[in-house]
């Protein structure tokens, strides 16, 4: 493919995953009022101020795009594969889908452990600096800024296992590298997870931090099966021939 053909290539891609976005983004806009509540929960069902007129609309905007994100993130690894699809050997082809689905789950469930796990003790923290002095009102806008980033962040931490097993997939990185540079691995863990935690608690960072090296090792893991399982067909592939 010349230039040309890549960069068209890759403005189709940008807009079937706006489109995407688009559409979560709409389906999410339908309850957003409902997941605003849901949001509340984290900090104890706080009263929320607008101070503008454009305030409900813009908060109630941002939680919609917050759902759709969630909602489109498989079909936007999908597209993102897709570009990168004539570069790969059919055998990586064929995880494409798996690879979309997991993307997903993991950012999924990394925005769930960060609700239930996180947000509540992280917001507990932060409302208990005001002591008796500070009267706390938090605008609409400022909550969500602060929910929806952190949210977000935490989820896309969680996809690190998925860089980690495409690496290996792709012979960028072998399984065996990675098992012996543990200690870095778990430091990048550490540093990420302290960028990441809003209120700088080391008991917030640790409880995010415990899941993502448990991730990193399972992706180690799948990896040498990945690697183990392509060495047992290479031979087979030669005898074909």
């Amino acid at each position: 493919m010349t230039w040309i053909e890549h960069l068209e290539e890759l403005r189709q891609r940008l807009l079937w995953s706006l489109l995407g976005l688009a559409l979560g983004t709409a389906l999410s806009w339908t309850f957003s009022e409902a997941l605003l509540r849901i949001l509340l929960r984290p900090s104890g069902g706080i009263q929320l101020h607008a101070i503008g007129m454009l305030e409900p609309f813009l908060a109630r905007f941002r939680v919609a795009v917050t759902g759709g994100l969630v909602l489109s993130m498989p079909w936007i690894v999908y597209h993102i594969f897709r570009f990168i699809d004539p570069a790969l050997e059919p055998h990586e082809r064929r995880v494409l889908i798996p690879v979309a689905l997991a993307a997903g789950f993991l950012f999924a469930f990394g925005v769930v452990f960060g609700y239930f796990f996180l947000l509540p003790s992280a917001s507990k923290w932060l409302l208990s600096q005001a002591g008796e002095v500070i009267r706390v009102q938090i605008t609409a806008l400022n909550y969500l800024s602060f929910i929806t980033w952190f949210l977000v962040a935490t989820g896309l931490g969680f996809e690190t296992p998925l860089l980690v097993v495409a690496a290996c997939a792709l012979g960028i990185v072998t399984p065996q590298r990675l098992q012996r540079e543990w200690r870095t691995a778990v430091l990048a863990i550490l540093v990420l997870s302290a960028a990441v935690t809003p209120d700088w608690s080391p008991v917030t960072m640790f409880l995010l931090a415990l899941p993502m090296i448990v991730l990193y090792e399972g992706a180690v893991l799948v990896s040498f099966l990945i690697v183990r399982r392509r060495a047992r067909r290479a031979p087979d592939a030669a005898l074909e021939v």
